[in-house]
């Protein structure tokens, strides 16, 4: 019963991360980072969080830059 209720709060997450990928542009899908996770930003590689939000590391550089 317990890996059935996980199983299905990673799959929301899942299907939720998805479908922002696909409605959200990457400048928005930066700043739902940031406020989902504050402080990871100055915690990890910038090349791991271009990779979540599914952009380049040049891309996220410039998004950053711009804000």
């Amino acid at each position: 019963r317990f890996g059935r209720i996980m199983a299905e709060h990673y799959f929301a997450e899942k299907e939720k991360r998805e479908i922002e990928i696909v409605l959200l542009d990457a400048s928005q899908r930066y700043e739902l980072f940031k406020k989902e996770y504050p402080t990871l930003e100055n915690k990890i590689p910038q090349y791991h969080i271009a990779s979540y939000l599914g952009v380049t590391p040049t891309q996220l550089s410039r998004i950053r830059a711009k804000k």
